[in-house]
């Protein structure tokens, strides 16, 4: 297997920056745009100031492995290096759409790249694990990726997750992006167990926390995971501790609820993953004219996905759920309604349960 690149090498850092500059325009553009002709059609999740996971994500990830995000998804969607085009077109719920339209934000999807997200918190992590599961039954070396944001820790789906993962030793990465807030509620108010990855240990599962800001050391954790995990499958659990700069929801900010400082914000702010990242870079890495350069070139990509999203046509009605419905016959489909159909008594009392 090809070996990934050092920290070191000039390329990866310029990748690094040009996904974050990525990643970060988007969400700034898409917060300009999100209100004035009221076109884009679902709610969105923005993730300034969590950009260094999906980046460092991004090189160390081979296209048969899966990746399940939460609902704060474009930054993942962005990782799996699938068109920015299609995930614009299926926020102005377009037929060009990742999913035809029909998904928005909070579900963005896109089957071909092997990225799925959802609204329903920890659901990334039950999936995933199937997902490795099925890696593991056919002998692939996939691995599967399941993120939440440290509100989904309190699911109790999450520990089952866990539990089976480690008894079956299956190749599952699990993120827990832990920003220090479930919505406005503070970490310290919904749990004692302030260190996330502590909790998952009793599982089996090998756990730890990393600074959730620095891409560097993201990407040296995951490059030493996921070698290991291809070649001895087991679970681990990273907890990435870093901060929602903008508001939970929508554009508009939500600082207006008082639930942090606006000091606190501005400390974040200054250690910022694309902050530390453009720090870290030397003028033999890139110069100033080349960074604005980048920019100007991210810039134009993202308006010309926004221009091509607005022209685009909507789903057609009559095919719009054609995803969803088969074409395909079964008789066992008879058998399966007739048994309790056929034996079902209206009059049965909900404390006496009958066939259904």
């Amino acid at each position: 297997m090809t070996s990934l690149p050092s920290i070191r090498d000039k390329d990866l850092k310029l990748r690094f920056l040009r996904m974050m500059l990525r990643i970060r325009r988007s969400q700034e553009i898409l917060m300009e745009e999100y209100h004035p002709a009221d076109e884009m059609r679902c709610p969105m999740h923005f993730c300034i100031g969590q950009e260094a996971t999906p980046t460092a994500l991004s090189e160390v990830l081979k296209p048969s492995d899966f990746l399940y995000s939460h609902h704060r998804s474009h930054g993942y969607y962005m990782a799996r290096k699938a068109p920015l085009a299609d995930m614009v077109a299926e926020f102005y719920g377009k037929a060009s759409g990742a999913s035809g339209g029909l998904a928005g934000s909070q579900e963005l999807s896109h089957g071909e790249f092997k990225f799925y997200s959802g609204a329903i918190l920890s659901g990334a992590f039950v999936l995933a694990v199937g997902s490795a599961f099925a890696a593991s039954y056919t002998g692939s070396d996939a691995i599967a990726i399941g993120v939440l944001g440290d509100g989904g820790m309190e699911e109790g789906v999450v520990f089952e997750s866990l539990n089976l993962a480690a008894v079956k030793s299956l190749p599952i990465l699990f993120i827990c992006e832990n920003n220090g807030f479930s919505v406005q509620t503070p970490l310290n108010v919904r749990s004692t167990a302030q260190v996330i990855s502590e909790r998952v240990q009793a599982f089996g599962v090998n756990a730890s926390s990393i600074d959730g800001n620095d891409v560097f050391a993201i990407y040296e954790k995951l490059k030493e995971i996921t070698a290991e995990m291809r070649t001895n499958p087991a679970p681990y659990f990273l907890e990435i501790e870093t901060y929602r700069t903008c508001g939970h929801v929508g554009p508009e900010g939500d600082d207006h609820y008082d639930y942090r400082p606006q000091s606190e914000i501005e400390e974040w702010r200054q250690r910022d993953p694309l902050s530390l990242l453009r720090g870290t870079l030397s003028s033999d890495d890139i110069k100033e004219p080349d960074v604005k350069r980048m920019t100007e070139e991210v810039d134009t990509e993202i308006w010309a996905a926004i221009d091509a999203a607005k022209a685009a046509p909507f789903p057609e009605f009559e095919t719009a759920l054609a995803s969803n419905m088969s074409d395909d016959y079964s008789p066992i489909v008879d058998k399966l309604i007739e048994g309790p159909v056929g034996n079902f008594d209206p009059t049965q009392l909900e404390s006496r349960p009958g066939p259904f």
